[in-house]
């Protein structure tokens, strides 16, 4: 399988995976309005550099869930969110190697307990405009 770029992956889901917000206007580069779609890589420090081409490793999100809300979440969770919203390019081992962890480190089961648990993404926040604070 041939991995995309940030950009061809961003424009496959012009959507933010955590409040599903869709930009009014995406020409697969920019999104228009208040918000904006960002990619965020589930990994932090040196292993964030190789992250960033590493489909495995990315999340889509909107500038407002990216700022407010993620950095609250678990890898765990992160994953989650990955294996439901991107099942194609889901790696959990690739992500732990990535972080350089061993490969069970986030064990799917603790990835499966936030696939079903109820707020993996219904955290309450809006992401209108409106909602949004400068």
């Amino acid at each position: 399988m041939t991995s995309p770029t940030r950009a061809e992956h961003k424009e496959d889901n012009a959507y933010c995976w955590v409040c599903r917000w869709e930009p009014w206007w995406y020409d697969g580069a920019q999104s228009y309005g208040p918000n904006w779609l960002e990619t965020h890589e589930i990994a932090r420090g040196p292993a964030r550099k190789k992250a960033v081409n590493e489909p495995c490793a990315w999340l889509v999100l909107c500038n407002h869930c990216h700022r407010d809300v993620i950095p609250g979440w678990s890898i765990a969770r992160q994953l989650a969110l990955k294996k439901v919203r991107d099942f194609r390019y889901y790696d959990r081992v690739g992500v732990n190697r990535l972080r350089g962890r061993a490969d069970e480190a986030i064990t799917e089961e603790e990835v499966d307990r936030w696939v079903s648990h109820p707020d993996l993404v219904d955290n309450g926040e809006s992401c209108e405009p409106d909602s949004q604070s400068a």
